[in-house]
């Protein structure tokens, strides 16, 4: 086994660290730990049926299936935890990217392959509404401790790993051509198991908060 495969290896089970820690007080938990949990538990789906030789039309539809439930709890979680009137652009956002699926699937099968400008989409979106997360906690002074909050480490998460995802899903066709492509994906792979550890991080908060509750 190479070391690249050890780093996929290790990506593809990366969403199990957080899975575990969620569960830890599950039935404690606050609304956005619960959003996470559930998006966690999607995300296992096509992650973990990477791990084996599925038929490519069927992992097209688990991805495809799993980034709209991505957008869709995304857009829960910070119209949850965002209070000012620029949370309800949210609903205009997650609209137009039901338009861009609706179109992707007039044109093309939804099976037909991966829908990575809805990835593209999707990755942008999150990374606009880290930054209003950040003014508004910046403009309220609540960004007082703010590492203490859950929040806060999963739009760490984001800002980590959706900027990357972007590019490398723009520049798919591109970087798939490229002689050290899997040096890229490597990369991507990183990424990606740092992401869940900033998630890990932000459920533990949590469970250190319900232990000194007790």
């Amino acid at each position: 086994m190479t070391i690249f495969n050890i780093i996929h290896q290790a990506s593809v089970y990366a969403v199990l660290i957080p899975l575990v820690v969620g569960f830890v007080y599950l039935k404690r938990r606050g609304l956005t730990d619960k959003l996470m949990i559930c998006l966690l538990l999607l995300a296992s789906v096509p992650q973990l049926a990477s791990a084996f030789e599925i038929e490519k039309s069927w992992m097209s539809v688990l991805y495809n299936s799993y980034t709209i439930a991505d957008a869709f709890i995304w857009a829960l979680i910070f119209f949850y935890n965002i209070h000012n009137k620029v949370k309800y652009q949210i609903i205009v956002f997650f609209g137009f990217f039901l338009f861009c699926l609706f179109y992707l699937s007039i044109t093309e099968s939804f099976n037909a392959r991966f829908f990575s400008e809805l990835v593209c989409l999707n990755s942008f979106i999150q990374v606009i509404w880290v930054l209003i997360y950040f003014y508004e906690a910046y403009k309220s002074d609540s960004v007082f401790q703010i590492e203490l909050k859950p929040v806060f480490w999963f739009c760490m998460g984001i800002l980590i790993y959706a900027p990357s995802t972007y590019f490398l899903f723009a520049f798919r066709e591109i970087i798939s051509s490229h002689k050290n492509v899997n040096y890229i994906w490597s990369i991507h792979d990183v990424l990606n198991t740092l992401f869940y550890i900033f998630i890990s991080i932000g459920l533990f908060m949590n469970n250190k908060r319900m232990i000194k509750a007790e």
